[in-house]
């Protein structure tokens, strides 16, 4: 019998399937989210303690 996590891994892509696509929105606006929650801030003006 194979291990826990290789009994429920991906074995069909569905990226495309066209009854699937209102999840697919709802991970890329997840991933979004998480991007915005945890980017940080780039200074637009470097900090006098940077080399130059």
């Amino acid at each position: 019998m194979l291990p826990y996590f290789y009994q429920f891994r991906e074995t069909v892509n569905k990226i495309n399937d066209s009854s699937l696509s209102n999840v697919l929105v709802d991970l890329k606006e997840r991933m979004l989210d998480f991007y915005q929650e945890t980017c940080d801030v780039v200074p637009q003006v470097r900090s006098s303690r940077e080399v130059k």
